[in-house]
């Protein structure tokens, strides 16, 4: 949720792919809970709060 001043709250995981990777869920965690503040939504001139789900793939690579 990206409340009405423009912070990020309430930021979860919700794709199931990724259980079994608990760190990458962290991760994206972390980078979404450091990101700059938004713009708050405004609904009739007003600030409200916006719940989105902002996507975030991870390549994983086998380099040995």
């Amino acid at each position: 949720i990206v409340d009405k001043t423009g912070n990020v709250t309430n930021a979860t995981a919700i794709d199931g792919k990724t259980t079994e990777h608990q760190v990458l869920n962290d991760t994206a965690l972390a980078m979404v809970k450091g990101l700059p503040k938004f713009s708050p939504g405004r609904q009739d001139g007003e600030a409200v709060n916006v719940k989105m789900v902002l996507p975030i793939k991870f390549k994983l690579t086998d380099d040995k």
